[in-house]
């Protein structure tokens, strides 16, 4: 038997179990009626891609345009729809986000000296240890992998839509060191680097403070990978040993515990029914009436 896991379901099972359990091995999810930060985030992804692609302001405008409508149903983009002007307003937003990077990257020279390798893209990358006799393979989206002439190697480039611009990751940040890791097996290289590159979630009005857009990361060596990689295989085994013994019992096994914290409120979508799981609640009949099946393709 083989696993594939994404890497945010990955980083889901480190957060907290339950939860993890829920969205991924459950599927269930809120119903996207309304935009949340995420969706303005995608928009901005496929803008900025493909101006990394070398589209001109026009393509990453409309390449904006064609995800809008991509998120979408038809009947939300109507002005009858409740939901119709937090829509707008996530394309607007995202439009304009998009609009500011390439400005700050022509004004900047932020994309001078940088060759892309790649630009939005799925992958899935086998990993070349086995955890538990099983093979694992593991999907995520690679934003942005670029040779830097100044630094004689690969970066690992993640775009991020953000409330405000970040002070420099940690270097133990999980996702820059597994997209990292991932993309030097593909790669046969490591990167030298991993950043974030982040958009502030502004309009840039008058009344808005610079600045809106900035990169920070750190160095990566050879030994960090390494560590990661055993990080991984300790993790992946934690993950499948829960997933062999929590299938006979659900969510009504020991080993599916929460890990509640102050960020659950923003960071997970299934606080209403947590804690109606430990209660004798019915939690299903709340999940059957007010979540729906998330896609299961990984």
């Amino acid at each position: 038997m083989s696993y594939t896991f994404r890497q945010s379901e990955i980083k889901r099972f480190i957060r907290c179990r339950r939860s993890w359990w829920l969205q991924y091995q459950l599927h269930w999810k809120k119903p996207d009626e309304y935009p949340g930060a995420h969706h303005t985030g995608t928009l901005y992804h496929e803008g900025v891609g493909a101006y990394r692609l070398g589209a001109d302001r026009d393509g990453a405008e409309a390449a904006v345009y064609e995800a809008f409508h991509g998120e979408v149903k038809p009947e939300q983009v109507t002005e009858a729809h409740p939901a119709y002007a937090e829509w707008a307003k996530s394309y607007t937003l995202a439009a304009r986000m998009v609009e500011g990077y390439i400005d700050w990257a022509e004004e900047e020279g932020i994309e001078v000296g940088r060759k892309s390798v790649v630009v939005e893209e799925q992958r899935e990358q086998l990993l070349p240890f086995q955890v538990s006799g099983h093979d694992v393979t593991v999907t995520y989206k690679a934003d942005h992998v670029y040779e830097d002439s100044q630094l004689g190697g690969y970066v690992l480039d993640d775009l991020k839509s953000v409330a405000t611009l970040s002070q420099t990751p940690p270097t133990t940040d999980f996702q820059l060191l597994t997209y990292s890791y991932l993309e030097g097996l593909r790669l046969g290289k490591f990167p030298v680097r991993a950043q974030h590159s982040m958009g502030r979630r502004v309009l840039r009005t008058a009344a808005a403070k610079p600045p809106f857009f900035g990169e920070s990361g750190f160095g990566v060596s050879e030994q960090m990978m390494v560590k990661h990689a055993e990080h991984l295989h300790a993790i992946l085994g934690d993950m499948v040993r829960v997933i062999e013994k929590a299938d006979l019992y659900g969510l009504d096994s020991a080993l599916l515990y929460p890990n509640p914290s102050k960020d659950c409120t923003w960071d997970c979508g299934m606080l209403d029914v947590c804690g109606m799981v430990d209660d004798g609640s019915d939690y299903e009949t709340v999940l059957e009436l007010n979540y729906v099946k998330r896609e299961t393709d990984v």
